[in-house]
């Protein structure tokens, strides 16, 4: 026989090997990302693919909610066989369900997680050297970005917990930070050195600077990574950028007080600023024009906004301990107000349905309100310091 036959049977050996191997069953265990605890084991093949292994750990577990999984911190796709994932006998998969999660970041220099629905603690992250000001999910809720007064910024994964870098940069605290909706870059924002920073989180380089403003809010404008606005605090305004130049694209102006934050909404059509003498007021993003004043003059300072996910709502934070539920298209708005903190209130936002406000305050806690009665349903306890930044997972 020809030598030059071997090296196809050779290779036809291991093709059918292959094959048989994808098509050979074996076990793959699943385990809760944030817990660690096994919960199910299942038998599968390689040829069949990440939406069937969810269906069978779904039915082994009861677990009516849907599933995603991650392997060695990779979101599997559900469309890919477990083979081209890499799926095979005796791995270990992780399960991150689609539940509400709730993210806090606190003066005690740390950020916890914890279970919207019983308000369980189930992660502690730990790292910075001084108060954390901010913490965000990224949109993918695999990961979390905190912001501190040490003068860095930290991203964390939300299965383990561990940091996975520390951006540096900045020379002055942090007080805001945001990922962009495709998650591929962070905004930082400081008060302190007057500056906003564009991170690429592939290359954890700081690749664009917004300068010349004392910054205390910092958001990326939903579906557009390229644009981001910001509350300029002192100088009585907010800013559109553009993350690629650092200019400035529109202002939000005027104000008769400073502009301690700003957000957009969903459809990014309409820009929200709460300031320091206590007015809300909307604007027309694209434009720059007033839309509505929510409020008036001469009340207690107003710290903090944020859209319902219907964009029909707003709720504000202000200094009185209170949170505030705004309708904005009613002809008179009376805004529901959500009373139970012991001091400022720092933070609030909708949960992903709408359903839930969580807020935070300067007496240590957050606090898990049904956003259409008022009433508090969950006390989050657990810092030892005052909570400064609250948010819903996506």
């Amino acid at each position: 026989p020809s030598p030059s036959r071997f090296p196809n049977s050779a290779l036809m050996v291991v093709e059918n090997m292959a094959m048989m191997a994808s098509i050979s069953p074996f076990q793959v265990s699943a385990k809760l990302a944030l817990t660690g605890e096994v919960v199910a084991t299942v038998r599968v093949t390689g040829t069949e693919t990440v939406a069937v292994l969810c269906q069978l750990i779904a039915r082994a577990t009861g677990e009516a909610s849907s599933l995603r999984f991650l392997l060695e911190g990779r979101l599997l796709e559900k469309h890919q066989n477990l083979a081209s994932a890499g799926v095979k006998d005796d791995c270990s998969v992780e399960i991150v369900k689609d539940q509400r999660l709730v993210l806090t970041a606190s003066h005690d220099g740390t950020a916890k997680i914890w279970r919207a629905d019983d308000g369980k603690c189930v992660r502690t992250l730990s790292g910075h050297s001084n108060a954390v000001n901010a913490a965000r999910f990224s949109g993918s809720g695999l990961y979390v970005a905190t912001a501190s007064l040490d003068q860095t910024a930290k991203l964390w994964m939300v299965s383990t917990g561990n940091c996975e870098a520390t951006l540096h940069g900045h020379t002055g605290s942090l007080v805001s930070v945001d990922f962009s909706p495709d998650d591929a870059l962070l905004v930082t924002a400081s008060s302190s050195d007057n500056s906003g920073r564009i991170w690429n989180l592939q290359s954890m380089e700081c690749q664009t600077i917004l300068a010349g403003y004392e910054l205390n809010s910092a958001r990326f404008l939903p579906a557009d990574g390229w644009k981001v606005l910001t509350a300029c605090s002192w100088y009585d305004c907010a800013l559109l950028w553009c993350a690629k130049t650092g200019n400035v694209l529109q202002r939000f102006a005027p104000h008769n007080a400073a502009v301690l934050h700003s957000c957009v909404s969903h459809d990014a059509s309409t820009v929200a600023t709460a300031t320091w003498d206590g007015a809300l007021i909307l604007w027309w993003a694209e434009t720059g024009q007033l839309r509505r004043r929510l409020t008036g003059f001469g009340e207690k300072s107003k710290v903090y906004a944020a859209f319902s996910p219907d964009d029909q709502r707003v709720v504000s934070a202000g200094i009185n301990h209170v949170a505030q539920i705004w309708n904005i298209d009613a002809a008179s708005p009376s805004p529901m107000t959500l009373s139970g903190h012991g001091n400022t209130v720092t933070s609030a936002e909708f949960s992903g349905d709408g359903v839930w406000v969580v807020t935070g305050s300067y007496d240590g806690t957050a606090r898990i309100w049904d956003a259409l009665t008022g009433e508090t349903l969950r006390t989050l306890k657990g810092h030892g310091d005052s909570v400064r930044s609250v948010c819903f997972s996506p």
